[in-house]
């Protein structure tokens, strides 16, 4: 979690809202649904007397991550939903893998270059939900530079076509991994404290 420190330090402090770093076993070595039963327990924990005793709102505990992290909040909202469980209150998600990048212009624009690649995205799956030997994906480079930005942009209106109440932003300029530069990058600080921000507007109405 070290890396992603400051980040999470600057959310919390331009949200007002406690901010936990979940720290969960890694596929290969640990597969699916172990990541998410991990993130899970923390929900549950949060929610239950536990939270109450660090004085959390036990009926607004948020879940959030970046890319693979942003995959498992929706996936753990779906799962909670589908189990008829009491559900997060809001995402809150950096560049999401909402779904795997297969046929989206920024797949193809920003297949290498920029961090993350995706023969690389499609390789993390493969290891994580093994089904096969994962593709090859050529393309050339573009702007904006992340090939997880079209399946974000999907994800934030179905969002709101299914009712949410969704707050979004593109940060044209940002390469994949940016919530991770914050302690070096003064745009990238100011883009999380906006997502702190927005934090405070969903938790809070302000």
């Amino acid at each position: 979690m070290d890396e992603f420190e400051n980040g999470l330090r600057l959310l919390a402090e331009d949200s007002g809202v406690q901010v936990y770093g979940v720290d969960y076993r890694l596929a290969p070595e640990f597969k699916f649904p172990t990541q998410l039963d991990e993130y899970l327990a923390v929900v549950d924990w949060l929610q239950g007397e536990a939270g109450k005793t660090r004085g959390v709102h036990t009926d607004k505990v948020l879940g959030g991550g970046d890319s693979a992290g942003g995959n498992m909040t929706a996936a753990i909202a779906l799962r909670r939903r589908d189990e008829g469980k009491k559900n997060i209150a809001g995402q809150i998600l950096f560049y999401p893998e909402a779904r795997l990048p297969f046929d989206t212009p920024a797949a193809s624009e920003n297949n290498s270059g920029y961090y993350l690649e995706c023969n690389g995205i499609f390789s993390f799956a493969h290891h994580y939900l093994p089904r096969g030997t994962p593709p090859n994906f050529n393309g050339c480079l573009d702007l904006w530079f992340r090939p997880l930005r079209d399946v974000g942009v999907e994800y934030a209106h179905k969002l709101e076509k299914a009712g949410n109440k969704v707050i979004w932003h593109h940060f044209e300029t940002f390469t994949h991994g940016w919530l991770q530069m914050t302690a070096w990058s003064y745009e990238a600080q100011q883009a999380t404290k906006k997502v702190g921000r927005d934090m405070a507007k969903l938790i809070y109405g302000a």
